[in-house]
C-alpha cells in the first residue's frame, strides 16, 4: 500500500517521508483529510459542524458529546495492527474516489438505502472486524450514555453517523433493546 499512497501524498505536494512517523491509522486519517481539503470537501460543512453551529448560535440549548476526543484517539490507538492495516488500505484506496463515496452516501443517507448504507461502513466481509470496533461497540456505550442524558432532560436530540444506524447492533437496536420505544 506504500507506493499508492506515496503517489496520493506526491500529487498533493507532500513528501511521503512527511508521514514517516506516523501510526497507519493516524496516517489514513492526515491524508484522506488532505485529499478532501485539497478537493473541495470542507470540513465545516458537514451536519456534525452546522448543528454545533447551530446549538451556538441558538444560545439557549445544551450540548453534549456522546464520547470524547481522548476516548476516540484511544479507539483508534489501541486498533490491533490488522484492523489498522484495513483502516489504512481503506483510506488509500478510497481517497482517489473520495468525492464519489460522499455522494454514495448521502444518496445511500436520501433514499435510507440500509444496504447501500452498511456495505459504505465498513460493511465488507473483510472490514467487519473494522466496523464492529468502530460502529457496533461503541453503540453498546453510546446507548448508555444517551440513556443516562434522557433521565436528566426533558428531551433530547442525538446526532450520528449513517453507519451507526444500520447492521447488527446498530444504535437503534441497541436503545430499542434497553426498553426506548422509537418512532419514525
Amino acid at each position: 500500500m506504500y507506493e499508492p499512497f506515496a503517489r496520493l501524498l506526491e500529487e498533493q505536494g507532500i513528501p511521503p517521508s512527511t508521514f514517516s512517523k506516523f501510526r497507519p491509522w493516524l496516517t489514513a486519517f492526515l491524508s484522506g483529510t488532505l485529499y478532501s481539503t485539497d478537493h473541495g470537501v470542507e470540513a465545516q460543512l458537514g451536519v456534525d459542524q452546522f448543528l454545533q453551529n447551530w446549538i451556538f448560535a441558538r444560545g439557549d440549548l445544551t450540548l453534549s458529546y456522546l464520547e470524547t476526543m481522548e476516548e476516540q484517539i484511544d479507539m483508534f490507538a489501541n486498533l490491533p495492527p490488522a484492523q489498522e492495516q484495513k483502516l489504512f488500505e481503506l483510506a488509500v484506496e478510497q481517497s482517489s474516489d473520495l468525492a464519489t463515496v460522499i455522494e454514495e452516501v448521502v444518496e445511500a443517507w436520501t433514499t435510507w438505502d440500509e444496504t447501500e448504507l452498511y456495505r459504505l461502513s465498513f460493511g465488507q466481509r473483510d472490514a467487519r472486524t473494522l466496523r464492529r470496533i468502530l460502529l457496533d461497540d461503541r453503540n453498546l456505550t453510546w446507548a448508555g450514555r444517551i440513556d443516562g442524558l434522557a433521565t436528566q432532560h426533558d428531551s433530547i436530540f442525538v446526532a450520528v453517523g449513517s453507519g451507526h444506524l444500520v447492521g447488527d447492533n446498530n444504535l437503534i437496536e441497541v436503545l430499542t433493546q434497553l426498553g426506548w420505544e422509537l418512532q419514525d
